[in-house]
């Protein structure tokens, strides 16, 4: 369960870093549907909380339902699932 959970968040980590602006969670389901994820609105939220907390993303200026961005560590998480994902590919 918790690999499920680790894949599904950085897929929203991964929609984040190729937005431009800040993303709500509406915009990144509907981005995750056209990669084979079905997450709910409320899923995401959750995650999108948890990610705030372990300092990943940061919320929009403009108020609660403005989206959030990705910190630099959320970056960072990122490359290093990218990175591990060529390494398995490779064993």
């Amino acid at each position: 369960m918790k690999d499920i959970q680790t894949r599904q968040k950085i897929a929203i980590l991964r929609v984040l870093k190729d937005a431009y602006d800040p993303v709500g969670s509406s915009q990144i389901a509907e981005e995750l549907k056209s990669h084979g994820f079905e997450l709910c609105g409320r899923t995401i939220r959750l995650y999108l909380q948890e990610m705030e907390q372990e300092g990943l993303v940061t919320p929009a200026k403009r108020g609660r339902d403005g989206g959030r961005t990705l910190t630099y560590l959320g970056h960072e998480e990122v490359r290093n699932a990218l990175v591990k994902e060529r390494v398995s590919l490779l064993a």
